[in-house]
């Protein structure tokens, strides 16, 4: 009786570890394609936040488009034009709108004259053949503070260009809308231009020359984040945990890289989580049929 009874324990604990063991295998399966989905709600939310930024830029480029096809502006007569430039609202992103002619002489809002010739602006537009452009971030020698981004028309007249106007804004203006980016408890968001230098971060301090490569810290990142529309890497922060990057490319923008950072332990937390969930039930599952197996295999012996 006594080896019929082991022999029941036995097959009873031998096809519960089959059945869990048949579980945990199809349960471990769908686990391995959660991550992937994780990836992709992140590349969506990514993607949703650099369409925010897109629009911003394309409101502020109508904005100068409007002004620059104004037939004030046309007539580069200063004398109609600074109190029309004056009258916009103050209430504009705009740090500062200039107005220039073909020689790089121009007048600003805060009634100076510079020279522009030497900004990029100018090159492309009056010395080149474009009609608009968005400026790569620069320090202005009239401008204190955080670098700048110009948002360029040209102003034409009869189809020839005859001079242009600027939109100035702060890369400070960029930086505070990714400072409202929410995204997790470790998460940020982050943008660089098409050269790789970054624009705005909410807890660095930009110039001119900070690169991406200040905080992916791999050149093989880099040139995966610049050079594809979108995607996600993983990279070490200062502190050496990893993270994540998700980036996309802005639309309405000259390739800048929208990009969001989150603590891969903290992305992937829900996973581990039911992975480990599912490992202690595992055990606990097969721990009470084996002392159920026991407990019914003497309750059998009695009979």
């Amino acid at each position: 009786m006594k080896s019929i009874r082991t022999q029941m324990s036995i097959y009873m604990i031998i096809m519960a570890a089959l059945l869990f063991l048949s579980l945990g295998l199809i349960i471990n399966h769908r686990l391995q394609s959660l991550p992937e989905e994780i990836k992709n709600q992140y590349q969506e939310i990514t993607s949703s936040r650099a369409d925010e930024v897109s629009k911003e830029l394309e409101g502020l480029s109508e904005q100068i488009r409007m002004i620059s096809r104004s037939s004030i502006i046309s007539s580069l007569d200063m004398d109609v034009i600074k109190p029309f430039l004056l009258s916009i609202s103050d209430g504009s992103k705009f740090r500062n709108i200039t107005i220039s002619d073909i020689s790089g002489s121009a007048w600003t809002k805060y009634d100076a004259e510079i020279d522009i010739s030497s900004q990029e602006q100018f090159e492309r537009i009056i010395l080149g053949s474009e009609d608009e452009l968005i400026s790569r971030p620069f320090k202005s020698p009239y401008i204190e503070g955080a670098p700048i981004i110009t948002i360029s028309h040209a102003v034409k007249q009869n189809g020839q260009t005859i001079g242009l106007v600027n939109g100035v804004i702060s890369t400070e203006f960029l930086t505070q809308i990714v400072r409202e980016i929410d995204f997790k408890r470790t998460g940020y968001a982050w943008i660089a231009d098409q050269e790789g230098r970054i624009i705005s971060h909410p807890s660095r301090v930009i110039d001119n020359e900070t690169s991406i490569m200040d905080v992916l810290g791999d050149e093989a990142i880099k040139d995966k984040v610049l050079s594809t529309s979108e995607g996600i890497n993983i990279y070490k922060e200062d502190s050496g945990e990893e993270f994540i990057v998700i980036h996309t490319k802005i639309a309405s923008s000259p390739g800048w890289v929208f990009l969001m950072s989150l603590s891969q332990e903290e992305a992937y937390m829900e996973v581990n989580a039911i992975n480990r969930y599912l490992k202690i039930s595992f055990i606990a599952g097969l721990i009470i049929v084996i002392i159920f197996s026991i407990i019914y295999s003497k309750h059998f012996q009695l009979l």
